[in-house]
């Protein structure tokens, strides 16, 4: 469906360095002047969670043809404290405090690498990693983007209130994320014991095999004992749940949608975000116009890793709008 090669950056003022794997897809889904699709994963995860997601969108753009739905490749970028990119900067202090400010200079830095005025980007930003654009737009002198999708975008715009629940869910996962089990004598223990819990009883079988398969390590204790833990610790994760990245993100709703189309992918239940902060981040009023906002059925937060099938229906179809309105554009 696609091959697939790994570079790895350094992120610019830190010592911290970051994966990012770089898939063209093979075949008549191949169109050079197709779209530049440029993923980030949320929390506990990796830049490999999104394959399945890709692999449908390979297959669908087989049938996309007349339509001008193309892909000329997908980057996904991957937090410096998850999956590959946490066993590379492995001994180094900093990854311990490794927020979403930090997966923000990771992108921004990817941007001024990689980015090319000849190619049509495509933003795919997904919980966590939506914030990460978010505050790296607000470094980016400009934005040189076709579309913005954003699924399940926990952004905080104001006006934030005394005990405001969505600063108080941040406040609750800081202490959540301590206490999970994160140690186990194989991957069959492991695998058997999350796909038994929430969230990931509810995940898509092919995505659960993906992600474990980049996210469990072994290592070994001080005796020799070999053990399976995960490749991003608790404590390591720990800092990338407090609200103020959230907040601080919320300015690049209204930076984006005065320049490029933005387009929100929300799971129809509202496990995370409720309907008053969705309605907050959607406000026109505010000056946050969204294009294009779909709820997939039978879905929550997570909705990436429960339906990657309907994940990828939604960004086909908003690349076809996109298509069709860079076609429309005038060329100067």
């Amino acid at each position: 469906m696609f091959t697939v090669s790994t570079t790895v950056f350094p992120t610019p003022g830190s010592d911290l360095v970051y994966a990012a794997n770089e898939y063209t897809p093979r075949g008549a889904e191949f169109v050079e002047d197709g779209f530049t699709l440029l993923f980030t994963h949320n929390l506990s995860s990796c830049k490999e969670m999104w394959e399945p997601v890709m692999s449908e969108l390979c297959a669908l753009c087989s049938f996309e043809k007349e339509s001008e739905v193309s892909i000329r490749e997908m980057w996904s970028i991957e937090w410096q404290s998850h999956g590959e990119s946490a066993l590379l900067n492995e001994g180094k202090n900093t990854v311990y405090n490794c927020r979403v400010r930090d997966y923000a200079d990771a992108i921004t830095g990817f941007v001024s690498n990689v980015v090319r005025d000849e190619h049509k980007f495509v933003i795919v930003g997904y919980s966590a990693g939506a914030i990460a654009w978010g505050i790296a737009s607000l470094k980016l002198s400009t934005l040189p983007f076709a579309a913005v999708i954003f699924f399940e975008p926990p952004f905080v715009v104001p006006p934030i209130q005394e005990n405001d629940p969505r600063v108080a869910i941040g406040i609750h996962n800081t202490k959540v994320v301590l206490t999970r089990k994160e140690y186990w004598n194989s991957i069959l223990e492991a695998r058997t014991y999350l796909r038994s819990r929430i969230p990931w009883n509810s995940w898509n079988q092919t995505m659960f095999d993906v992600v474990l398969s980049h996210t469990l390590r072994t290592t070994k204790l001080a005796d020799g004992t070999e053990i399976v833990t995960t490749c991003c610790s608790n404590v390591m994760e720990q800092p990338a749940y407090g609200a103020e990245d959230y907040i601080a993100a919320s300015p690049a709703l209204n930076k984006l949608c005065a320049s490029v189309p933005v387009h929100i992918v929300f799971g129809e239940s509202t496990d995370l975000i409720s309907n008053a902060s969705r309605a907050a981040m959607c406000d026109e009023q505010q000056g946050r116009r969204m294009k294009s906002v779909q709820i997939i059925p039978y879905t929550g937060h997570l909705v990436v890793h429960e339906n990657p099938l309907e994940a990828a229906k939604s960004i086909i179809k908003i690349l076809r709008e996109t298509a069709a309105a860079l076609k429309r554009k005038p060329k100067l």
